[in-house]
């Protein structure tokens, strides 16, 4: 039911809106091509993706602080057994599907939703790629409906969208994601 609500909501929602809007010429549009290997682009992409890591895991402890946007047993809970479930399985092929089903296929719907298209869209609208971002990545956070990880999440949205938009290239922010 999750890979089918993120298709749908998501990533078709997308590129019907891309197909639409750009009149078969989406995939240039939305940077949808093969990662060509340069070594500027690369190395940066890593950077980001790994200063990613320890300013989430900071701004995770900033958004517990605040009151209403702390962490609820029950949503400590439901974390738990999710983990718990995501490695229960006794194959490779179970973790491999866990892995497609948590974070693949959620990366590429979310990226072609939110940097794609939604980026893209504000952006020709407002002509200022700021702006552009922090909206996106404002909507990313507040559409996953979990207040306790806002912040967070709002971070990882601008940082998405800008390696979206320094690369210009979807497949290193499906990556990052």
């Amino acid at each position: 039911v999750q890979n089918i609500y993120q298709i749908l909501v998501f990533g078709l929602s997308a590129l019907v809106y891309l197909q639409w809007y750009q009149k078969g010429n989406m995939f240039s549009y939305a940077g949808i091509h093969g990662v060509s290997f340069n070594q500027k682009v690369f190395w940066f992409a890593v950077l980001i993706a790994l200063f990613m890591i320890p300013t989430i895991d900071g701004l995770a402890e900033l958004n517990k602080s605040i009151p209403g946007l702390e962490t609820g047993p029950e949503r400590e809970a439901s974390l738990k057994t999710m983990l718990r479930i995501f490695f229960s399985g006794s194959t490779i092929n179970d973790l491999l599907l866990n892995l497609f089903n948590v974070a693949l296929l959620p990366a590429i719907c979310e990226e072609l939703f939110f940097r794609a298209a939604l980026q893209n869209l504000l952006f020709d609208w407002i002509r200022k790629i700021i702006p552009s971002i922090l909206i996106s990545a404002f909507i990313f956070s507040l559409i996953h409906a979990d207040l306790s990880a806002f912040i967070p999440r709002f971070i990882a949205g601008c940082l998405l969208g800008y390696i979206y938009y320094k690369s210009g290239n979807l497949t290193i922010s499906i990556l990052s994601h």
